[in-house]
């Protein structure tokens, strides 16, 4: 973790009501396709879980948190301090006279109550540079030829709109020029400033930020799980040493027990049962400390 970069997270104020089912749906098809044809078929490489044994793990986030970063070609600064300064100056300035570019989807925008802005060397993300190469797809060449970093990391209560979301991607996008790249690391997506701006203006944005993704261990098991629901104060879900044979119904559970906490929301009795959970350790490629507790049914 970045120095400086610490998670703060809350309860939203209503129950998240976005990727559900239809989302989720793209995970069920590509478990049925590693399934279809008697065994499993190469998928993008995410880290591998720390342990072996099926768990279910939930990142520890008592507040909502967004953390974008923006990757540039130039050298990372002297002075790392000063150049913070300037970010946060830089997205301040934008806010109060957005660039025509940026204008129409900045309307009515503000920027994150409490942020932190931080240029930091490529080595020093807390996610690893190939991992985040692969999965920024057609933007992949400009991230791994990248050399600074420049971090937006937000954090207040969650709303159902997203607005500490929206504000924390523009205050990104507001530091991107040129060939830059910005890259949700809680989602791992990746845009240029205008892509960014044409996702944002989108009716539907919110329907994308949460991400279900699967991944194969080196033994052949899967690993599921989910990325983004952290910037509505929920906890993302993990399910890791699923083998291939049990795919179809470990993605039923899986499907079930996410369901059910996003339609609970964030100050349910089962959100707040998942938070307390103590058993928390750093996992390869997560941003953010979670915290492993066993799948339904099990005992602590």
């Amino acid at each position: 973790m970045v120095a400086g970069m610490h998670a703060q997270h809350t309860s939203p104020t209503r129950p998240l009501a976005l990727a559900g089912a239809v989302r989720l749906a793209a995970l069920g098809a590509a478990l049925l396709g590693l399934t279809a044809c008697g065994g499993p078929k190469p998928r993008p490489a995410l880290p591998p879980p720390s342990v072996a044994a099926a768990v279910a793990e939930v990142s520890l986030k008592p507040m909502a948190s967004a953390t974008f970063a923006v990757f540039s070609a130039e050298a990372p600064p002297d002075d790392a301090d000063k150049a913070a300064q300037a970010l946060q100056a830089a997205v301040v300035a934008g806010f109060n006279s957005p660039p025509a570019d940026l204008a129409a989807v900045m309307a009515g925008r503000t920027p994150p109550a409490e942020a932190v802005y931080r240029p930091v060397a490529v080595g020093e993300l807390p996610l690893a540079l190939p991992v985040l190469v692969e999965a920024a797809g057609a933007h992949g060449a400009a991230v791994g030829a990248a050399r600074t970093a420049r971090l937006v990391r937000s954090s207040g209560v969650a709303d159902g709109e997203g607005r500490l979301l929206a504000s924390t991607a523009l205050s990104a996008a507001l530091l991107a020029t040129g060939a830059d790249v910005v890259m949700d690391l809680s989602t791992w997506r990746a845009f240029s400033r205008a892509e960014l701006a044409a996702d944002l203006a989108r009716k539907d944005w919110l329907a994308d930020q949460v991400v279900p993704a699967v991944s194969q261990a080196d033994d052949g098991s899967l690993s599921l799980q989910t990325r983004g629901m952290g910037r509505f104060g929920l906890p993302d879900l993990a399910q890791s040493g699923v083998p291939v044979a049990e795919a179809r119904a470990a993605f039923t559970a899986f499907q079930t027990r996410v369901n059910a906490l996003r339609e609970a929301g964030a100050g349910s009795p089962l959100a707040r049962e998942a938070l307390a959970w103590p058993a928390c350790a750093e996992v390869t490629g997560a941003a953010d400390g979670v915290c492993r507790v066993p799948p339904s049914g099990a005992k602590n």
